[in-house]
Protein backbone atom coordinates (compact mmCIF):
# COMPACT_ATOMS: atom_id res chain seq x y z
CA UNK A 1 0.00 0.00 0.00
CA UNK A 2 0.87 3.61 -0.25
CA UNK A 3 2.40 5.34 2.51
CA UNK A 4 -0.07 8.29 2.39
CA UNK A 5 -3.20 5.33 3.16
CA UNK A 6 -3.41 3.58 6.02
CA UNK A 7 -3.28 -0.28 5.69
CA UNK A 8 -5.67 -3.00 6.73
CA UNK A 9 -3.56 -5.91 5.96
CA UNK A 10 -2.56 -8.66 7.84
CA UNK A 11 0.93 -10.95 7.20
CA UNK A 12 1.59 -14.38 8.74
CA UNK A 13 5.08 -15.88 8.77
CA UNK A 14 5.30 -19.59 9.19
CA UNK A 15 9.09 -20.31 9.99
CA UNK A 16 9.85 -19.66 6.60
CA UNK A 17 7.98 -17.76 4.04
CA UNK A 18 5.38 -14.30 5.00
CA UNK A 19 1.80 -15.01 3.66
CA UNK A 20 -1.83 -12.84 3.71
CA UNK A 21 -3.60 -13.03 7.20
CA UNK A 22 -7.46 -12.07 7.30
CA UNK A 23 -7.64 -8.22 6.82
CA UNK A 24 -8.42 -5.54 9.65
CA UNK A 25 -12.10 -4.07 10.01
CA UNK A 26 -10.25 -0.72 10.43
CA UNK A 27 -7.08 0.32 8.48
CA UNK A 28 -4.64 2.40 10.67
CA UNK A 29 -1.27 3.34 11.22
CA UNK A 30 0.73 2.86 14.39
CA UNK A 31 -1.36 0.41 16.39
CA UNK A 32 -0.13 -0.78 19.18
CA UNK A 33 -0.43 -4.77 19.35
CA UNK A 34 0.14 -7.71 21.75
CA UNK A 35 -0.55 -11.40 21.68
CA UNK A 36 0.71 -14.39 19.54
CA UNK A 37 -0.37 -15.19 15.73
CA UNK A 38 -3.48 -17.08 16.97
CA UNK A 39 -4.33 -15.10 19.78
CA UNK A 40 -3.42 -11.24 19.07
CA UNK A 41 -4.75 -7.90 19.46
CA UNK A 42 -4.46 -4.69 17.54
CA UNK A 43 -5.71 -1.69 19.26
CA UNK A 44 -5.72 2.43 18.80
CA UNK A 45 -3.76 3.97 16.08
CA UNK A 46 -4.19 6.88 12.93
CA UNK A 47 -6.89 6.37 10.89
CA UNK A 48 -6.24 9.09 8.63
CA UNK A 49 -2.71 10.50 7.97
CA UNK A 50 -0.56 10.30 10.53
CA UNK A 51 -0.17 13.47 13.22
CA UNK A 52 -2.41 12.61 15.99
CA UNK A 53 -3.96 9.69 18.08
CA UNK A 54 -7.51 9.01 16.28
CA UNK A 55 -9.13 6.23 17.48
CA UNK A 56 -10.07 3.43 20.22
CA UNK A 57 -10.67 0.59 18.44
CA UNK A 58 -9.31 -2.60 19.42
CA UNK A 59 -9.93 -5.84 16.71
CA UNK A 60 -8.49 -9.58 18.05
CA UNK A 61 -7.42 -11.91 15.17
CA UNK A 62 -7.72 -15.59 15.93
CA UNK A 63 -5.52 -16.45 13.71
CA UNK A 64 -7.53 -16.50 10.54
CA UNK A 65 -10.17 -13.44 11.07
CA UNK A 66 -10.22 -10.05 13.05
CA UNK A 67 -12.95 -9.45 15.22
CA UNK A 68 -14.47 -6.04 17.15
CA UNK A 69 -12.86 -6.10 20.73
CA UNK A 70 -13.94 -3.77 23.60
CA UNK A 71 -12.50 -0.28 22.82
CA UNK A 72 -9.84 1.14 24.07
CA UNK A 73 -10.01 4.03 27.16
CA UNK A 74 -8.83 6.88 25.00
CA UNK A 75 -7.36 7.36 21.56
CA UNK A 76 -3.88 6.22 21.33
CA UNK A 77 -1.04 5.81 18.61
CA UNK A 78 2.15 3.66 18.96
CA UNK A 79 1.24 2.05 22.25
CA UNK A 80 3.40 -0.49 22.95
CA UNK A 81 2.08 -3.74 24.50
CA UNK A 82 2.95 -7.24 25.84
CA UNK A 83 1.94 -9.83 26.69
CA UNK A 84 -0.95 -11.94 25.81
CA UNK A 85 -4.87 -12.20 24.91
CA UNK A 86 -6.62 -12.20 27.50
CA UNK A 87 -3.49 -11.45 29.58
CA UNK A 88 -1.68 -8.24 28.00
CA UNK A 89 -0.93 -4.87 29.34
CA UNK A 90 -0.67 -2.22 27.11
CA UNK A 91 1.69 0.91 27.67
CA UNK A 92 0.65 4.63 26.31
CA UNK A 93 2.78 7.18 24.99
CA UNK A 94 2.92 7.92 21.05
CA UNK A 95 2.50 11.31 20.33
CA UNK A 96 2.23 12.39 23.85
CA UNK A 97 4.15 11.44 26.73
CA UNK A 98 2.55 9.22 29.16
CA UNK A 99 2.87 6.93 32.66
CA UNK A 100 -0.50 5.19 32.05
CA UNK A 101 -0.74 1.61 31.07
CA UNK A 102 -4.39 -0.28 30.54
CA UNK A 103 -4.58 -4.13 31.71
CA UNK A 104 -6.33 -6.52 29.08
CA UNK A 105 -8.62 -9.23 30.18
CA UNK A 106 -11.03 -9.71 28.07
CA UNK A 107 -11.44 -6.01 28.25
CA UNK A 108 -9.64 -2.82 29.75
CA UNK A 109 -8.81 -1.89 33.12
CA UNK A 110 -6.05 0.78 34.27
CA UNK A 111 -2.82 -0.89 35.42
CA UNK A 112 0.01 0.19 37.52
CA UNK A 113 1.65 4.21 35.80
CA UNK A 114 5.06 4.08 34.99
CA UNK A 115 7.80 5.93 37.38
CA UNK A 116 8.61 7.81 34.03
CA UNK A 117 6.51 9.16 31.65
CA UNK A 118 7.94 8.82 28.56
CA UNK A 119 6.69 7.48 24.59
CA UNK A 120 8.01 5.32 21.95
CA UNK A 121 8.95 2.50 24.81
CA UNK A 122 10.25 -1.14 23.92
CA UNK A 123 8.60 -3.80 26.05
CA UNK A 124 8.76 -7.67 26.65
CA UNK A 125 7.12 -9.82 29.50
CA UNK A 126 3.98 -10.52 30.45
CA UNK A 127 1.28 -9.20 32.25
CA UNK A 128 2.52 -10.23 35.38
CA UNK A 129 6.08 -10.25 34.96
CA UNK A 130 6.85 -7.43 31.96
CA UNK A 131 9.74 -5.22 31.20
CA UNK A 132 9.20 -1.78 29.85
CA UNK A 133 12.86 0.13 27.94
CA UNK A 134 14.46 3.03 26.87
CA UNK A 135 12.28 5.62 25.28
CA UNK A 136 11.83 9.69 24.79
CA UNK A 137 11.65 11.44 28.26
CA UNK A 138 10.22 15.11 28.56
CA UNK A 139 10.63 18.13 28.75
CA UNK A 140 13.86 17.13 26.77
CA UNK A 141 12.60 14.80 24.18
CA UNK A 142 16.06 13.16 24.49
CA UNK A 143 16.20 9.28 24.56
CA UNK A 144 16.48 7.21 28.17
CA UNK A 145 18.00 3.64 28.97
CA UNK A 146 15.78 3.96 31.88
CA UNK A 147 13.91 0.35 32.57
CA UNK A 148 11.25 -0.97 34.90
CA UNK A 149 9.70 -3.94 35.73
CA UNK A 150 6.04 -4.70 36.26
CA UNK A 151 5.03 -7.39 38.51
CA UNK A 152 1.34 -7.32 38.02
CA UNK A 153 -0.12 -4.42 40.11
CA UNK A 154 2.70 -1.80 40.20
CA UNK A 155 6.37 -1.02 38.33
CA UNK A 156 10.12 -0.92 39.92
CA UNK A 157 13.24 0.13 38.49
CA UNK A 158 15.55 -2.05 36.82
CA UNK A 159 18.85 -2.65 35.18
CA UNK A 160 19.27 0.51 32.72
CA UNK A 161 19.92 0.00 29.22
CA UNK A 162 23.92 0.25 28.28
CA UNK A 163 22.49 2.61 25.86
CA UNK A 164 19.77 5.28 25.21
CA UNK A 165 17.12 3.80 22.80
CA UNK A 166 14.04 5.38 21.21
CA UNK A 167 11.74 3.44 18.58
CA UNK A 168 13.03 0.49 19.16
CA UNK A 169 11.60 -3.04 19.83
CA UNK A 170 11.65 -5.64 22.24
CA UNK A 171 10.77 -9.32 22.67
CA UNK A 172 11.23 -11.74 25.57
CA UNK A 173 10.87 -12.28 28.97
CA UNK A 174 11.37 -9.97 32.32
CA UNK A 175 14.16 -12.34 33.03
CA UNK A 176 15.87 -12.64 29.52
CA UNK A 177 15.25 -9.74 27.03
CA UNK A 178 16.11 -8.21 23.74
CA UNK A 179 16.01 -4.74 22.12
CA UNK A 180 16.66 -4.01 19.04
CA UNK A 181 16.63 -1.32 16.66
CA UNK A 182 15.68 2.76 17.21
Amino acid sequence: PSADVPSNATEEYNGSAWTGGGNLSNARYYGGSLGTQTSSLITGGDNRPPGSATNTFTELYDGSSWTAGTAYPTAVTLASGLGTTPAGLMLNGGYTYSSTTNEYNGSWTSGGSLNTARRWIGTAGTQTAGLAFGGQIPPSGYSTNVTEEYGGTSWTSGGAMPSARIQHSGLGTQASSLSFGG
